[in-house]
C-alpha cells in the first residue's frame, strides 16, 4: 500500500493560517460561509443529488480551519481561493478541476488526480502538496513556488505519484517530484531538488520516473541525487550544477543543446544508452568546474561536447575493467563491465580522463585535446581517428584487442606514456 508522504519538515500546524504571501485572504469569505457550494464541497453526494456534474464554481474564497476527507471532488473551479492549514484536506480523488490565480500554503492530499491544471497560482513556504498513484494529466502553468529558505531540509513539496507537468513555472527552493512521469518545459528553477519514488518509501514496486526537462534555466543546484529513472531528457537547457549521484536507470540518459557548468552524473544502475550531443559547458564562476561521467550503459555518445575556460580534468568512466582488491585479507575479485560501445566524436576538451573504463568498442573521432589519459582500461577494440593530442597522452597498463589510431601528425615533444601497455603509438 502506498504510504502518503507528508514531509516532516513541514511547519505548517493544523488550523493555523499562514499564507504569508498573500496580503488579501482577511478580504475573502471563508468557505464555510458560502451556503450550498460549501455544502456541494463537504457531500459530493447531495451535489450529485441536486444538481448532477454540473461544473461548480468557487470565487474568492478562503478555505482553512475545515476538513475534507475521503470524498471525490470533481468538475470543480476554484478561482483566486487561498488554501492556508494542515491536514484538512485528504481527498481520495481529485478529477477535472482547475485552479485559477490561486494561493497555497498548506499541507495537502488531493488523492489521486486526474485531469487537473493549476494555472498562475502561488504555492508558498513550507507547503507540501501531493497526489497519490495513478495521478495523470496534472498541469501546473505559469505557477508561481516561493520557497523561504535555502535549507533543503525545509523546503516545499510539491509531487504527484503518477504524472505531473510544469510549464512557465517560476521555481525557488523547492522540491518537485513525478513517481512515473515528470516534464518541465520553459521553466526557472532556483535551488530545485528534485525527487523519484524509492524503496523505503513504496516498498519494492516503488515506481520509476521518466524525466523530461527542455527549455529550461536550473540556477544553483538542481539535485537529483539517488534519483531511481526509466529516462532522463534535458534539452536546450541552461543550468549552473546538476548533481546524479547514485542515480540509477533502466532507460537512457539523453542531454542536448545544453549549455552548463558542473556535472556530476554517477550512474549507480546502467543505463541503455548514454548520450551528450551538442552540449557546452564551463565553469560558473561560483564553486570548483566539476564535471564526471559514471555509467556502465550500453551504449555511450558524445557528440559534439565542448569544455571551455577550464583546466580542470573532464572524467568519464564508461564500463570497468575489473580487477582484484584486498579487504581485511581476503582478495575479492570485481568482474569487467564493458560498454558494447563508445562514440566520442567532434569534442574538444583540454584534459580528459577516460582511465578505469572498459568497452567492446570504443571510437574517437574529429576530436581535440591537451591531454588525454586512458590509463588502466581495457578495450576490446579501440580506434582513434582525425583526432588531435597535442601536449601528453597516457595508455599506462591499458590492453586492447585490437587498434587503429591515425592521429593528427605533428606533435614531435608530446609526453607519450605506454608502461604495461600493448598499444602502439604511430609515430
Amino acid at each position: 500500500m502506498l504510504r502518503r508522504r507528508f514531509l516532516s519538515h513541514s511547519i505548517l500546524l493544523l488550523g493555523e493560517h499562514f499564507l504569508v504571501g498573500c496580503s488579501n485572504a482577511a478580504k475573502k469569505t471563508h468557505i464555510s460561509q458560502l451556503g450550498k457550494s460549501f455544502e456541494y464541497l463537504q457531500n459530493p453526494e447531495l451535489r450529485s443529488q441536486e444538481i448532477g456534474q454540473q461544473r461548480l464554481i468557487i470565487k474568492n474564497a478562503f478555505i482553512a480551519d475545515v476538513t475534507f476527507s475521503k470524498i471525490k471532488w470533481e468538475n470543480i473551479q476554484f478561482v483566486n481561493c487561498d488554501f492556508a492549514g494542515g491536514y484538512q484536506i485528504k481527498l481520495d480523488e481529485l478529477n477535472n478541476c482547475r485552479f485559477i490565480e490561486c494561493n497555497f500554503e498548506a499541507i495537502i492530499n488531493w488523492g489521486t488526480q486526474t485531469n487537473v491544471q493549476f494555472l498562475r497560482c502561488k504555492t508558498y513556504g513550507g507547503s507540501n502538496i501531493i497526489g497519490d498513484r495513478g495521478s495523470k494529466n496534472v498541469i501546473h502553468e505559469e505557477c508561481e513556488f516561493i520557497g523561504k529558505t535555502e535549507d533543503r531540509n525545509n523546503y516545499g513539496f510539491i509531487a504527484s505519484y503518477g504524472e505531473v507537468t510544469f510549464s512557465q513555472c517560476h521555481l525557488t527552493w523547492f522540491s518537485l517530484m513525478g513517481s512515473t512521469a515528470l516534464t518541465i518545459i520553459d521553466c526557472k528553477l532556483i535551488g530545485a531538488k528534485i525527487l523519484t519514488d524509492n524503496l523505503p518509501n513504496s516498498g519494492p514496486d516503488f515506481d520509476r520516473s521518466t524525466i523530461y526537462i527542455k527549455g529550461s534555466v536550473l540556477i544553483g543546484l538542481t539535485k537529483m541525487i539517488n534519483a531511481n529513472l526509466t529516462n532522463l531528457t534535458i534539452l536546450n537547457t541552461h543550468y549552473e550544477s546538476i548533481d546524479l549521484t547514485n542515480a540509477t536507470f533502466t532507460g537512457n540518459f539523453h542531454m542536448e543543446q545544453c549549455q552548463g557548468g558542473n556535472t556530476k552524473v554517477l550512474v549507480k544502475g546502467g543505463a541503455q544508452n548514454f548520450t551528450i550531443k551538442n552540449c557546452r559547458l564551463q565553469p560558473n564562476g561560483k564553486e570548483k568546474f566539476r564535471f564526471f561521467i559514471g555509467c556502465s550503459a550500453q551504449v555511450a555518445v558524445i557528440d559534439g561536447l565542448t569544455i571551455t575556460n577550464s583546466d580542470e580534468e573532464a572524467e568519464m568512466q564508461l564500463g570497468a575493467k575489473g580487477g582484484t582488491e584486498i579487504i581485511n585479507g581476503v582478495e575479492k575479485i570485481y568482474p569487467p563491465r564493458l560498454v558494447k560501445k563508445i562514440i566520442i566524436t567532434n569534442t574538444n576538451i583540454r584534459q580528459f580522463n577516460f582511465e578505469y573504463s572498459a568497452a567492446d568498442y570504443f571510437l574517437i573521432k574529429d576530436c581535440e585535446f591537451d591531454r588525454a589519459n586512458f590509463r588502466q582500461s581495457r578495450y576490446k577494440k579501440l580506434e582513434i581517428i582525425n583526432t588531435r593530442i597535442s601536449r601528453q597522452i597516457d595508455f599506462t597498463e591499458t590492453k586492447v584487442d585490437e587498434q587503429n589510431i591515425e592521429f593528427i601528425a605533428g606533435f614531435q615533444n608530446r609526453i607519450e606514456l605506454t608502461d604495461g601497455s600493448n598499444v602502439r603509438i604511430p609515430r
